[in-house]
């Protein structure tokens, strides 16, 4: 090896485009981490403004909790929903089916809420979305306009959920999108670590879209919207033929630029407790691989975008260092553009993660940024494989 700045000039035109790549990839990062600080502070600010308001009957909340069969669910969810500090509120919790024992414990803990209601859909509903429908039920039997939706598997991180989600509610606003979050503890299973990186990776894509004013997706654990925009755009009367939807296909329809807003203060985060968390990662993967078809976003295109320049940098670097081999100022700038693209990524990610309360992770960054295409091809070529059982008159899979 020798040092020597004679360099070829297809070495330098490689160099320098991977350099372009690096510092558009980390600038991208950069400044989706600002903006999801000043959402994160000017909700923290809206909280604040509206803490104590006296609420009238337009400011009413309706909380609709999707169930699904499972008592212990709502059992130790439930009341963290029932003791939320704010001023006028009711749960309707709607199961999907009849189910006895989901009953009997609603209208037990009804005896000391009077603001708890129970309904379910019926058992013999056919070629329906079976949560669609149950959404659709306790939406119609709401008292109040601001609908705030979630489901039995999920619990409040604070008493101040409905408050922080609702205060956003205004004359122009009428859809408030909040997060959600694996609660800590339950997911210890092996591959835990990309199962984290990708939802909070889907998580930032989303909120990114909404803060820059062009929303196509959120959360159904974790959204609110008003009761009017709802039947306005005739619920999910466009997308009921369909299992999944619910939290994109309409979303994408009923958001605008004017009328969308984020939450995530940590006030208005919900945490999700899975049985399985392998198994509920891998079907929400295979939804949003179908419905994303069914949508328009340059969420899309972005992260196609950055996922390119992110492989070309290494192919480039890689590059480099074949026609270089022997030149070690070659070698060292083509690490030096490889760390320069690492070191700020792993940063921040990590305040990323701390602020949406995900798993902060380090080293492993890099190598589920590099496996995260094919993991996504994978699951896109599954859904079409299996595209059938993304309709209501065919029979869902496990």
């Amino acid at each position: 090896m020798h040092i020597s700045f004679d360099i070829d000039p297809i070495i330098l035109a490689i160099a320098g485009i991977s350099a372009c790549f690096s510092i558009f990839y980390t600038l991208w990062y950069f400044f989706s981490y600002r903006s999801l600080k000043k959402a994160s502070i000017l909700s923290h600010k809206t909280n604040r403004l509206h803490k104590g308001d006296i609420c009238d009957e337009s400011q009413g909340v309706s909380v609709i909790v999707y169930s699904d069969n499972d008592t212990s669910k709502l059992v130790r969810n439930l009341p963290s929903l029932l003791e939320q500090d704010y001023p006028l509120y009711e749960i309707i919790v709607v199961n999907d089916g009849e189910n006895e024992a989901v009953q009997d414990h609603i209208d037990r803990l009804a005896l000391n809420y009077d603001n708890l209601h129970y309904t379910c859909t019926p058992n013999d509903a056919r070629n329906l979305s079976r949560k669609k429908l149950a959404l659709m039920v306790g939406i119609k039997a709401a008292k109040y306009d601001i609908i705030l939706t979630t489901s039995a598997k999920c619990r409040p991180m604070s008493k101040q959920w409905i408050s922080a989600m609702a205060a956003h509610l205004d004359n122009t606003t009428g859809v408030v999108i909040g997060i959600s979050k694996t609660e800590d503890g339950t997911d210890v299973t092996k591959g835990r670590f990309l199962r984290a990186f990708m939802r909070l990776q889907n998580t930032v894509k989303y909120l990114i879209q909404a803060i820059r004013h062009k929303p196509y997706r959120g959360t159904s654990d974790n959204i609110a919207y008003r009761k009017t925009l709802f039947f306005k755009h005739k619920g999910f009367s466009h997308s009921m033929h369909l299992h999944y939807g619910d939290d994109d296909i309409f979303v994408n329809e009923i958001t605008t630029k004017e009328n969308t807003r984020v939450e995530i203060s940590e006030e208005s985060m919900v945490s999700v407790w899975y049985n399985n968390p392998d198994r509920a990662f891998k079907n929400d993967k295979l939804r949003h691989s179908f419905t994303e078809s069914k949508i328009s976003s340059p969420a899309f295109f972005m992260a196609s975008l950055l996922t390119a320049f992110y492989y070309a940098i290494f192919i480039g670097s890689a590059a480099m260092i074949a026609l270089g081999y022997s030149n070690i100022i070659i070698i060292a700038t083509a690490l030096l553009i490889i760390a320069l693209t690492i070191i700020p990524q792993i940063a921040i990610y990590r305040k990323i993660a701390a602020l949406l309360q995900s798993a902060k992770l380090m080293m492993s960054i890099p190598l589920f940024t590099l496996a995260q295409p094919f993991i996504n091809f994978y699951y896109k070529l599954k859904s079409k494989r299996h595209t059938d059982y993304n309709y209501t008159w065919q029979r869902l899979k496990g």
